[in-house]
C-alpha cells in the first residue's frame, strides 16, 4: 500500500468515525426529546389522578352526610361512601405506578410496564364501575320514590339526580379517555426508546 492510499484510507476512517459520532449524538438528542414527551405526559396523568383522588376523599364524606340527613337507607349511603373510597384507593394505586422515578433512572422498560399496567387496572376498574354506577342509580331512584311519593316533586328530584350523573359521568369519561390515550402515547413512546421490547 502506498502512501497515498494510506492517507485516502486514513481520511475514510475519519469521516466514519465523525458519522459515527454525529449519530450517537442525534441519536442522545432524539432520547432526551423522547424522554421529556414522555415525562410530561407522566405529569399530566398524574396531575388528573392527584385532582381525582382530592376530590374524591373531599367527596366521601359530604355525601355521606347528604345521604344521611337526605333520607337515604343507612345501607345505601354506607355502600356509596365505600364503592368512592375505593375509588379513592384505586387511584392513588394508580398514580403510585406512575411515579417517574423509573424514567429518571434510566429503566424505560419498567416505567413501560408500569404504564401499561396502570392503563389496564383503569379499564378494569371502568368494567366494575359502569355496572355499579347503573344499579346504584336504579336503587337511589327507588329510595327516592319512596322519600317523594308526590309525582311532581319526585320527577323533580330525579330530574336533578340525571343532571348531576350525566354531568359526573362526562367528566369522568373526558378524563378516562385523556388518561388511556395519553398513557398509550406513553407506551408507544417507550416502546420506541427501548427499541420494540414488549411489556403490554
Amino acid at each position: 500500500m502506498n502512501q497515498f492510499e494510506h492517507e485516502e484510507l486514513e481520511q475514510m476512517r475519519e469521516q466514519l468515525q465523525l458519522l459515527k459520532d454525529k449519530l450517537a449524538r442525534e441519536h442522545i438528542i432524539n432520547d432526551k426529546v423522547l424522554r421529556r414527551a414522555v415525562r410530561d405526559k407522566l405529569s399530566s396523568v398524574q396531575r388528573r389522578s392527584i385532582a381525582m383522588s382530592v376530590l374524591g376523599a373531599l367527596a366521601v364524606p359530604l355525601i355521606t352526610i347528604s345521604l344521611t340527613t337526605g333520607g337515604f337507607s343507612y345501607f345505601y349511603t354506607i355502600l356509596t361512601a365505600a364503592f368512592m373510597a375505593l375509588a379513592v384507593l384505586v387511584e392513588l394505586y394508580t398514580m403510585n405506578l406512575l411515579k417517574n422515578r423509573d424514567l429518571m433512572s434510566g429503566d424505560l422498560l419498567s416505567a413501560g410496564i408500569k404504564a401499561a399496567r396502570a392503563k389496564k387496572i383503569q379499564q378494569q376498574w371502568l368494567m366494575v364501575g359502569i355496572p355499579f354506577v347503573a344499579v346504584w342509580l336504579g336503587w337511589g331512584a327507588y329510595e327516592l320514590h319512596g322519600m317523594f311519593p308526590n309525582p311532581e316533586e319526585f320527577r323533580a328530584m330525579l330530574i336533578s339526580g340525571v343532571v348531576g350523573g350525566v354531568i359526573g359521568g362526562i367528566i369522568g369519561s373526558v378524563i378516562y379517555y385523556r388518561n388511556q390515550r395519553e398513557l398509550s402515547e406513553i407506551i408507544d413512546q417507550i416502546e420506541d426508546l427501548t427499541e420494540g421490547e414488549s411489556y403490554k
